[in-house]
């Protein structure tokens, strides 16, 4: 009899073994691998964001540094996709915004650095941003736009 037990209460531990595996599998799975994701896609986006405020500063500051018309575009490749999914860089009500596409992480932030500056633009993953910045008297003018590999 008392081997009997010892057999049924190694198959219990080993079936206990294998349901706490099985557990942590699942919510490494379900719990912590989705949250590591959100927080490396909104990392990259914050990313994206600023060196797209960066490249906006530097044109604009180069083009006030020249006569009272005068015009500064960059033309730089940028990532092919952010964590397997694509995204876009847009501006809207002075904001730089950063977002994924098929997901709803985003990452805006105001672009108060240049004064008299009238933003505009889109990017879509997958290309060469343009950031062009014009100044016609006091009044600046930056445009985000987006050139093909091709």
């Amino acid at each position: 009899m008392k081997g009997q037990f010892d057999i049924v209460r190694e198959i219990l531990v080993f079936a206990a073994g294998i349901f706490i595996v099985v557990s942590t599998a699942y919510l490494f799975n379900r719990i912590i691998v989705p949250k590591i994701r959100d927080y490396t896609i909104n990392n990259e986006l914050m990313n994206v964001e600023s060196h797209v405020s960066f490249l906006i500063k530097q044109s604009c500051a180069l083009a006030s540094y020249e006569s009272m018309e005068s015009s500064v575009a960059f033309i730089l490749e940028m990532p092919q996709q952010i964590v397997n999914y694509p995204y876009m860089v847009y501006v809207i009500n002075n904001q730089i915004c950063a977002m994924t596409i098929g997901l709803e992480n985003r990452y805006c932030s105001n672009f108060t650095y240049v004064s008299n500056l009238e933003l505009s633009g889109s990017f879509h993953s997958g290309g060469k941003i343009v950031v062009e910045c014009s100044r016609t008297g006091s009044v600046q003018r930056a445009v985000i736009s987006e050139r093909s590999l091709l």
